[in-house]
């Protein structure tokens, strides 16, 4: 009955739809998350009109600001501005979107399965979809580019599946331009042409030689949008420069091949923040281990490739999409569950395997028992994970239990100020100046924090000393700026106004603040001048900017 039932598609793609659906709804709950979605969705212009002019600056390379999005994913952006269109701002619309994505990636995923491993497939598929990892790109608005990723990926491999029998096709045309879109979404998607490569030579046994010409247009174009790639990443700072020594490099990057192999076996410790660069000289048994592993996985490579090629492929989906983000190329994030997107497609195979080992010895019972079984421990996970992610202090509360790192505190800190729990957030903020007293934003945010609740002469020194820590941050002159004001202290609100303008020519907030400060000052021209200068989409003061211009009298702004 089982059987029956598996292999009736429109059963299969009901019982993933629902699954899917099930355990995904309430995220559409949510908020925005206080990392990337403040300034990806709320605080991006472009996004708050589909036209031509943001399409442009959108997928130009240089259009948007490295302040606002310092890697290359037009399309997410572009996929925010369907958003904006639908909701303005308001979140469930953008969870709606990443669950809509999801959905249909894993639909695809069972539709290109039945045609591998037909009896197996909805089981694969589930795995697939149920799998902890996936909470972290699902519920996050921004990481909707692993998500738009992915389905690109697929639907590229489906599509050049189904052009093998004929290379001039539409459909092969249809795999090149839907890997591009895969791209334009994020960059890991370069190594997508290894995934086809292993493919023809692993699972359709056919010679290098004989493929050559079909592969040539993905790995021109891989190599081209791979030097793109870390070109611009390398001048938006999304890379860095190179601090580790060679030997240290492939210890991390052993350490960071066990540790998500594990992840991905065993996801009971999932987590948004993950310690980054631990000190290799305390965890040498985790690095023997990991060097050990990794030799494991070279022996079991050779043998499954004299043995059953096809072995080799479940490999080669595991480490492919990994290959940018596992320290090849220096990487500020050193670990997140989210770059497993793919990579739990091979432990899904791999499972889908033991129950066709269970099928052919007729162990229906055991393999159901065991099918559900894991797919129930996946969906509790999962639907733990979903709670963290109701709120950002929900989930930097579990990251601040599994780091020690100040960042971690920060970020909770800026959790609490944005839900105006000031004091907590305090808390957070003098915790982190206490254990790196050379942390800019401590002292900022701490800085911050007391001016909300009023303690000016406090904030002032606070920010004073974050000012002193890097001088060329702009944005504690600007809250130094803002206490002066307050305080009718109007020469030195004029002068960190003015500081701040000049480290950021482009910091409109500024403009305004200092507009404001002119006034004050009894100086209406000069005033007139900066509220006009504040005059961009993107300033938070807009409307405010127009309505004190009009109120001056002093005619209107050539940019209104």
């Amino acid at each position: 009955m089982l059987k029956k039932l598996s292999s009736n598609s429109f059963f299969s793609y009901i019982l993933i739809s629902l699954s899917v659906i099930i355990l995904y709804t309430p995220t559409l709950n949510n908020g925005f998350f206080n990392i990337d979605d403040e300034k990806l969705v709320l605080n991006n212009p472009y996004i708050k009109d589909i036209s031509f002019k943001n399409f442009i600056a959108i997928f130009n390379p240089s259009g948007i600001p490295a302040s606002t999005e310092k890697a290359y994913k037009p399309l997410r952006s572009a996929s925010f501005m369907i958003d904006y269109a639908l909701g303005g701002y308001n979140p469930s619309v953008y969870h709606m979107g990443n669950l809509i994505i999801y959905l249909v990636t894993c639909l695809l995923l069972y539709r290109i399965l039945v045609d591998q491993i037909r009896h197996s497939a909805l089981w694969v598929a589930a795995f697939f979809a149920l799998h902890p990892v996936h909470t972290e790109p699902v519920a996050w608005v921004s990481a909707r580019s692993d998500l738009l990723a992915g389905f690109f990926c697929l639907l590229s491999f489906f599509a050049y599946q189904k052009s093998i029998s004929k290379i001039t096709s539409l459909t092969y045309a249809g795999s090149i331009i839907f890997w591009i879109l895969a791209f334009f979404s994020k960059s890991v998607a370069v190594a997508f042409p290894i995934v086809i490569i292993g493919y023809d030579i692993c699972v359709r046994s056919r010679p290098w030689r004989q493929n050559l010409i079909r592969w040539s247009p993905f790995i021109f174009l891989s190599i081209m949008a791979c030097v793109f790639s870390i070109y611009r990443a390398k001048i938006t700072g999304h890379i860095y420069d190179d601090f580790l020594f060679f030997s240290d490099r492939l210890l991390y990057i052993a350490l960071l091949i066990q540790r998500y192999i594990l992840t991905t076996l065993v996801p009971l410790r999932l987590s948004f923040y993950y310690t980054p660069f631990p000190d290799l000289s305390q965890i040498v048994f985790e690095v023997v281990l990991s060097l050990f592993l990794c030799l494991l996985l070279i022996m079991l490579g050779l043998f499954w490739w004299l043995k059953d090629k096809k072995k080799v492929f479940i490999l080669i989906l595991f480490f492919t999409f990994l290959l940018p983000v596992i320290q090849i190329i220096p990487f500020p994030v050193m670990q997140a569950d989210r770059y497993l997107f793919y990579s739990v497609l091979s432990i899904a195979i791999i499972l889908g395997w033991v129950m066709e080992i269970l099928l052919r010895h007729k162990q229906n019972k055991l393999r159901l028992t065991l099918g559900i079984g894991i797919l129930m421990f996946y969906f509790s996970l999962s639907w733990q994970r979903i709670q963290y992610w109701e709120s950002s202090v929900f989930i930097w509360q579990d990251a601040v239990s599994k780091s020690s790192r100040p960042f971690a505190k920060l970020q909770l800190g800026r959790a609490y100020f944005k839900e105006e729990q000031y004091k907590k957030a305090l808390d957070n903020f003098l915790r982190v100046t206490e254990e790196k007293p050379n942390y800019y934003g401590g002292f900022y945010w701490a800085g911050r924090s007391l001016m909300s609740l009023g303690r000016l002469n406090e904030a002032n020194f606070f920010l004073i000393k974050s000012k002193n820590i890097s001088p060329e941050n702009s944005h504690s002159y600007y809250q130094l700026g803002l206490i002066a004001l307050w305080q009718e202290n109007l020469d030195n609100a004029e002068n960190f106004l003015q500081k701040a303008i000049a480290i950021e020519p482009q910091f409109w907030e500024a403009y305004y603040l200092l507009g404001l400060t002119y006034m004050k000052s009894d100086k209406p021209s000069q005033a007139l001048e900066k509220l006009c200068k504040s005059l961009h989409p993107s300033n938070k003061n807009y409307d405010d900017a127009l309505k004190v211009i009009r109120k001056l009298g002093s005619g209107t702004c050539g940019n209104e």
